[in-house]
């Protein structure tokens, strides 16, 4: 049997509109309400990046008080992270941003380093959580903390949307400044990810000490670096 491949076509734009449409919401928080008083969603982002620090938010929301717009931060564009950041930051209860830097992904790896950033964010809260929300797939505790890892949690579960969009819009700064440190890169225009640019400009130059030396795509050229 022939299937007509405008059908298909139809049905992957529906299944692609309908999962722009998902709109995060408080239902888990609102379920953890009654047993824990302090659950923060945590999020992290330039796990991808060839180049740069991996940074990691923790929010603690207000769970009566609304902030409108927060999506997965990859649906948003960079002027309306940068407003519903600080919208974030205004109106929720908490929140902290923790880092891992090149050297210490380069030293200790990516999912250690994932760690180490989300650890880091928690302990800046003002408040300790007793339950983490956080995005993926992955098992292990946050800092000790009692944690509940969900698929795709930044494009369902509010707190965890709200730490994707903190994470990116301060790597993104973070990013903005090391171009000014390293202009050969523009790290402010590709955010440390492979793109095209980006590997010719290796080829060029070499690699530099915000380059994660570990990744397979960056050992040709490990002669020619400029750390």
């Amino acid at each position: 049997m022939q299937i007509n491949p405008m059908l298909m076509k139809s049905s992957r734009t529906k299944r692609s509109r309908r999962s722009k449409n998902i709109v995060p919401n408080l239902e888990r928080e609102h379920e953890l309400n009654a047993q824990y008083r302090v659950i923060a969603g945590v999020d992290e982002v330039g796990r991808g990046a060839w180049a740069g620090p991996l940074v990691a938010a923790a929010v603690v929301l207000k769970t009566d008080r609304r902030i409108y717009r927060i999506r997965d931060s990859k649906q948003l564009s960079y002027k309306q992270r940068q407003k519903i950041a600080a919208a974030i930051k205004r109106k929720c209860r908490n929140w902290a941003v923790g880092v891992a830097q090149a050297k210490e992904l380069n030293r200790i790896r990516l999912s250690a380093a994932i760690k180490l950033a989300q650890t880091r964010a928690v302990r800046k809260l003002r408040s300790r959580p007793n339950y983490v929300l956080v995005d993926g797939n992955g098992r292990h505790k946050v800092d000790r903390i009692k944690t509940e890892h969900i698929v795709k949690a930044d494009q369902k579960v509010l707190s965890v949307a709200a730490a994707s969009i903190i994470a990116k819009v301060h790597r993104d700064k973070l990013m903005a400044q090391l171009a000014k440190q390293f202009p050969y890169y523009h790290f402010d225009q590709n955010k440390g990810y492979g793109t095209k640019f980006h590997h010719q400009t290796l080829k060029k130059h070499g690699i530099c000490r915000e380059h994660r030396v570990f990744y397979k795509p960056l050992k040709m050229f490990f002669k020619s670096a400029t750390i």
